[in-house]
């Protein structure tokens, strides 16, 4: 009789896998694309006669059980990845790398509200944005004043660069921020943008899973007519001739004018 005896070339891993780090998401995880890594361990080696899989440990990756998808949500964590010749499964090698999940900005609201005065030399239902007014001065939905960041992060303002925007894609893309001082109309909607640019490890890590939003109310300042007549009164008794009585609303209409 005879026997065959085939000799399968041994993968090998061209080049060790490098470490991941993304900006969460949601919920302290990442969507990682280990795409990258697969071409670093192939490298030259025919991908017709190999196959790379990805696991969540080494007992997974040596008995090639509960593989992951090469683009795969997680949070930080170690993958293993595993090379095999694809005529025979023991003829394999695996190496691993770290994906960590850099936390994004923490908010205490998803949507707020800022109120502002008119300025008497503007158009109608028009004010001017303060940034650092606006900060200072967020309600939420119960009108309660509340701080953009929420008690839990662990940052603090100054970590992190605030931006306004009109749509939300912009503040997502971090495009088109709006000026300092710009004028606003009542009942506009802005989007804030808070990105992390801390001077020990800025990683430009913002609140993509929470694009806040902040309605501005324009409240009119109210013209007031200067030239309303003078109360003349009698006085109240023979024996107190300085004294009279007034009825201050006959000037009431004077004063408003048109106000409503």
């Amino acid at each position: 009789d005879e026997v065959v005896i085939t000799f399968n070339e041994p993968p090998v891993i061209a080049t060790e896998p490098e470490d991941i780090t993304l900006c969460e998401t949601s919920n302290n995880m990442a969507e990682f694309d280990f795409s990258t890594n697969t071409s670093r361990i192939l490298g030259g080696q025919d991908a017709t006669k190999f196959t790379i899989s990805y696991y969540l440990s080494q007992n997974d990756a040596d008995s090639k059980q509960n593989a992951i998808t090469e683009v795969y949500t997680t949070p930080a964590a170690t993958i293993y990845s595993r090379i095999e010749n694809n005529n025979l499964e023991s003829c394999y090698e695996t190496t691993s790398f770290n994906v960590s999940v850099n936390p994004a900005p923490n908010l205490s609201e998803s949507t707020y509200t800022y109120k502002i005065c008119e300025p008497l030399d503007s158009t109608l239902d028009q004010g001017v944005l303060v940034f650092s007014e606006l900060m200072t001065n967020l309600t939420n939905d119960s009108g309660e004043v509340v701080q953009l960041l929420a008690q839990d992060e662990p940052l603090t303002l100054t970590d992190f660069m605030v931006t306004y925007h009109t749509s939300k894609m912009d503040a997502k893309t971090g495009v088109n921020p709006i000026a300092e001082r710009s004028f606003i109309n009542d009942r506009a909607i802005l989007y804030i943008r808070v990105e992390n640019n801390q001077s020990s490890m800025a990683t430009g890590c913002f609140n993509v899973d929470n694009i806040a939003q902040v309605t501005v109310h324009v409240d009119q300042i109210p013209e007031v007519n200067t030239s309303v007549p003078d109360l003349i009164e009698c006085a109240t008794s023979i024996t107190d001739q300085n004294t009279g009585i007034f009825d201050l609303s006959q000037n009431t209409t004077n004063i408003l004018l048109a106000n409503n």
